[in-house]
């Protein structure tokens, strides 16, 4: 008896398999067509896709300047662009055939599917759920664009830090589910934020009139103290001879600087703290 070793044995391992697959219909088998046209006018954006990213656009052009390989585009029957709008402009620009593939059925809902190279961020998905109407994802805009803040500080003031069991912030968001659960209470928040927010340290507040994070969730835990006050709080930060608040790199510090802050003047039986 012959046995096979090394390099001999596995080739004669994969010739069995892939007579194996062939003979049992797993063989190489056509599964569409690849087209191309210069028709552009036949192909459609989908309304609530992300929109397309002119630096990339830039970077692929200079590319398939090159060397424009036949890499199809892929769109449903209606001919709308599922994945490919960026090489779809860009062979449009260079006067270049479309090069595609139809897959049928195929919607918004498949669009992200596609995009392992370059992911959808925070803003896609705001438009394609706030496209399909979900107001939840339009009173986070709202809320955002009034206060200026980043995404996930309002995630996180409007839906709440807990969230389901095996889901997290981005899934959440990503998934559709983001809820607007405390509206009344961010408003009320952010009211008082923007209040004071001239008499914060400039460091507090970045190049996008944001103000720091945890700023914001270290007064929201000073809040939860039945004793603070916040007008003497705020009171407090417009006397020159009072704590400054400080640029802290974490919410426990904002939340003792308050305290500190909020106590100026007071005896130290008088004093507050945050149990």
């Amino acid at each position: 008896m012959h046995l096979q070793t090394g390099t001999a044995y596995r080739a004669s391992a994969k010739e069995t398999i892939v007579t194996f697959l062939t003979k049992n219909g797993h063989g190489d088998k056509k599964v569409g067509d690849v087209m191309e046209t210069y028709d552009y006018d036949q192909f459609k954006f989908l309304e609530l896709n992300r929109d397309p990213d002119r630096n990339n656009i830039n970077a692929i052009k200079a590319s398939m300047s090159i060397r424009a390989l036949p890499i199809p585009i892929i769109v449903n029957q209606k001919k709308e662009i599922i994945d490919g709008q960026h090489s779809f402009i860009c062979r449009k620009e260079l006067g270049l055939p479309i090069v595609y593939l139809v897959i049928e059925d195929l919607t918004i809902d498949h669009v992200p599917l596609f995009q392992t190279g370059r992911p959808w961020k925070d803003h896609d998905w705001l438009k394609l759920w706030k496209g399909k109407g979900n107001q939840h994802y339009s009173l986070y805009e709202q809320f955002r664009n009034e206060h200026k803040l980043g995404h996930w500080t309002v995630v996180g003031l409007l839906f709440g830090e807990t969230y389901p069991e095996g889901v997290n912030r981005v899934s959440l968001w990503r998934d559709g589910k983001f809820k607007v659960n405390y509206l009344k209470d961010a408003e009320e928040l952010m009211d008082k934020v923007d209040s004071i927010a001239k008499h914060l340290d400039k460091k507090l507040i970045n190049d996008k009139k944001q103000v720091n994070r945890n700023f914001i969730y270290g007064l929201k835990k000073a809040l939860t103290n039945a004793k603070f006050n916040f007008d003497r709080f705020a009171d407090n930060l417009t006397k020159p001879q009072a704590p400054k608040i400080q640029n802290w790199a974490d919410e426990d510090s904002f939340v003792q600087n308050i305290f500190d802050v909020y106590n100026y003047g007071l005896p130290a039986d008088k004093q507050v703290k945050m149990s």
